[in-house]
């Protein structure tokens, strides 16, 4: 028989889960050749034909991590201010571009992020790391309250049907002592680390609509290894439409994408394992 787990003894086995997801992106690496970073120029050029930026624009990078969309936006011109919930992460940023941009420490769930940008992008993920939907209906508040007269939000999240289509059955638990024994069985995976494929519905335990897996960090030449529980919230294309309306941003656009193509014209299907991102745009009435 699964133990049976109460709900106090549940919340204390996820107790502490925000630091946990802010030290595991302290952890990822990032170097040359990681997906994450190889495609920024070609994302940025995307994100600034789709909000058909004017020269020296205002845009503010939300989860900006060491900067590398920050970077290519300050080269091309534009007035670009950065924030992330990582100290760790911000000082990383400032060691590679100085004070040649405005890097700040913030909370995007509740900080006033200043403004008005033409353009804010929040993207990467960074909307369904705590796993809790709350948190992401009060950031996207907090960003339209950043946003110009005729601004653009460009915000990215993990697609559900990713995982949900392909997750075995044993991996979706009914209940929390399932839930429990299941999470105890998962192998462990360094992929958050070393390529940001977490995508493996193998690896993925789905209860309550969060996903949880087990990632090892070994890379860190200043921590010691670890191995953490993170779990996130991702989102059909459907549900992030919903979720923007519930923060005061009716019909966005939602867009299933594959990495580093985001302006290709392809009709993405969001059941396409490729399809591993989605990218919702609203822009705000001028």
């Amino acid at each position: 028989m699964p133990e049976v787990i109460s709900a106090e003894r549940l919340d204390e086995l996820l107790h502490g889960a925000d630091q946990i997801w802010i030290d595991a992106y302290e952890r990822m690496i990032l170097s040359e050749g990681h997906a994450w970073r190889d495609h920024a120029p070609s994302e940025t050029e995307y994100l600034v034909q789709v909000a058909e930026l004017q020269p020296s624009s205002h845009v503010l990078d939300v989860g900006c991590g060491d900067g590398r969309h920050v970077e290519v936006f300050r080269d091309l011109g534009h007035r670009v201010v950065g924030t992330d919930i990582s100290s760790g992460l911000i000082a990383r940023a400032k060691e590679r571009l100085g004070d040649r941009v405005d890097l700040r420490v913030a909370d995007a769930r509740s900080d006033d992020l200043g403004g008005p940008f033409d353009l804010v992008v929040c993207l990467y993920d960074v909307v369904g790391s705590s796993g809790r939907s709350a948190d992401d209906e009060a950031m996207l508040r907090n960003l339209k309250r950043s946003l110009s007269q005729g601004g653009t939000l460009v915000v990215g999240a993990m697609n559900a049907h990713v995982t949900l289509d392909r997750v075995p059955a044993e991996n979706l638990p009914r209940n929390a002592g399932d839930f429990v024994a299941r999470l105890e069985a998962l192998p462990p995976s360094n992929a958050m680390e070393t390529t940001g494929q977490v995508f493996d519905a193998s690896r993925i335990v789905v209860f309550n609509g969060v996903h949880y897996r087990k990632e090892q960090f070994e890379l860190a030449a200043d921590r010691l290894p670890i191995e953490a529980v993170i779990r996130d919230l991702r989102y059909t294309p459907e549900e992030l439409a919903d979720l923007f309306s519930r923060a005061g941003m009716p019909n966005p656009t939602v867009r299933p994408v594959r990495l580093g193509r985001w302006s290709s014209a392809e009709d993405l299907d969001p059941h396409d394992e490729q399809a591993k991102e989605l990218l919702a745009i609203w822009r705000r009435d001028a």
